[in-house]
């Protein structure tokens, strides 16, 4: 705020919770007083929250909203190599999030940090009263990994699934009513397979926690779970109930696009770009069944991008993929 400004230094990333570290040495005659973060449990939708950041530019902008909701699963990550994984816990809040909010705190009326904004559900790229934070529950596993070790170490399951909804289960031929994850694929070698899980199984629970949503499934795995410890699932197969215990490992890195002779790396193709449009469609659970797709090029600020059109459930989504990266730079459904 007084102008003054100091060199940082990249300690650690973590594309997978979209969190970095950075190491300032406070120029001389400032003192850091950092933020204080809030109770884990402390959020409900309906709280007033506040925005900090820089958007647009704008440095030291402050907007005002509310908690929409809480429990969102968002996908994160580089996704081109095929491999796809979900943020847990997700705060969604009205407070305006545009371009440089990202990395600003997410504060409670007393000043404590209850996220990170990280992204706006958008066609046009500026807000639409629909933003997520990453949650501080989330923050403080993940940053304190960071700075002690260079990485957190994610729970690795081995599955795809999706929540069972009534339209899931009239589409899979399913008992009314039945709450769960519906597993779609087994990953060959993986944990689950190991322990005989199979695609078309029900996940009813795991561990003590019963499962209705595939969010319960991931939050469980992030919150209460490391690499290395054994979990009991709870599996629904032909009606019949059983369970099954699974020796968790870590979770693999997504697997890098090829390369170029240059060394650099290979542009996203049509086909990558409408699959991660879908995966990030599905595993946010804004459209379940999707029944059309098509993708452009297109140039926007200055950056090649796809944008993939999918149509399903009655629904129309658009999604703006990175052309280089296969990042999703925005995604909107109506």
């Amino acid at each position: 705020a007084n102008g003054m400004w100091a060199d940082a230094t990249v300690v650690a990333t973590d594309p997978q919770a979209d969190l970095a570290v950075i190491k300032v040495d406070a120029p001389k005659g400032l003192e850091l007083r950092p933020l204080t973060l809030a109770p884990t449990n402390g959020l409900r939708a309906g709280y007033y929250v506040t925005a900090l950041g820089s958007p647009f530019g704008l440095d030291e902008t402050m907007t005002l909203g509310v908690v929409s909701a809480l429990g969102r699963s968002v996908p994160v990550g580089d996704r081109t190599g095929g491999t796809s994984y979900s943020l847990p816990d997700v705060v969604q809040t009205d407070t305006a999030i545009n371009p440089g909010n990202s990395g600003g705190p997410l504060l409670n009326l007393k000043g404590e940090v209850v996220g990170v904004n990280f992204a706006i559900n958008s066609t046009v790229g500026s807000n639409s009263g629909v933003g997520f934070a990453i949650p501080v529950s989330v923050v403080e596993k993940v940053v304190p990994a960071l700075i002690e070790d260079g990485a957190f170490e994610y729970s690795y399951l081995g599955i795809s699934g999706q929540t069972i909804t009534a339209q899931v289960a009239e589409e899979n031929d399913l008992t009314d009513n039945i709450l769960g994850v519906l597993v779609g694929e087994v990953v060959s070698g993986g944990p689950s397979a190991e322990a005989g899980v199979e695609a078309d199984d029900i996940i009813v629970a795991i561990g003590d926690e019963p499962v209705r949503r595939f969010e319960d499934l991931v939050s469980y795995l992030f919150q209460s779970t490391e690499p290395g410890q054994k979990v009991t699932l709870q599996i629904l197969r032909d009606g019949a109930e059983t369970s099954l215990e699974v020796s968790l490992t870590e979770r693999p890195e997504p697997k890098a696009p090829e390369s170029t002779d240059a060394g650099e790396r290979a542009e996203i193709s049509i086909s990558e770009a409408i699959k991660i449009a879908k995966s990030a469609i599905t595993d946010a659970e804004l459209v379940t069944t999707i029944e059309s797709a098509s993708a452009k090029r297109d140039t926007q600020n200055g950056q090649d991008v796809w944008v993939v059109t999918l149509s399903g459930d009655g629904k129309s989504a658009t999604v703006v993929v990175d052309a280089s990266n296969g990042e999703v730079l925005e995604l909107n459904v109506e």
